[in-house]
């Protein structure tokens, strides 16, 4: 009177059990990324130099303008998580504030990130940072 199930019924979601696994696996990965170290930024054609720090999924740090005869650094806050970053700048002697949005990619030396940023009425322009 015992039930019989079949070997495919029984291990049928297993396939998909393992790439549940493995794709989380990916994700958690992907949300250790180290963004801490010097970056070169290009935004709307201009180039800085972004230092960061990464404490969990914070960052903090400095952007750096390349070649600007008047140097007017910002300070950088924001945060990463799977893969993401978000970070906002401001210059101390005039308030400008700048938000980037966008996705990391690579790992180690090799990553890089790109997204869109926005300051007052100008909206989704791109930039793009890779590691030094």
């Amino acid at each position: 009177m015992g039930m019989k199930v079949s070997k495919t019924k029984m291990y049928g979601s297993l396939p998909a059990a393992l790439i549940f696994v493995l794709v989380w696996g990916y994700l958690g990965q992907a949300a250790s990324f180290n963004l801490s170290g010097s970056w070169h930024l290009v935004a709307n054609g201009k180039s800085y130099v972004l230092e960061l720090t990464q404490r969990g999924k914070k960052i903090f740090g400095t952007l750096i303008p390349v070649n600007n005869s008047r140097r007017l650094d910002s300070t950088v806050a924001g945060s990463v998580w799977d893969g993401r970053v978000s970070f906002t700048t401001m210059n101390q002697e005039h308030s400008v504030v700048l938000k980037f949005e966008g996705v990391v990619s690579g790992s180690g030396n090799s990553m890089a990130m790109s997204g869109t940023f926005s300051y007052n009425s100008m909206r989704n322009r791109r930039w793009y940072a890779i590691r030094w």
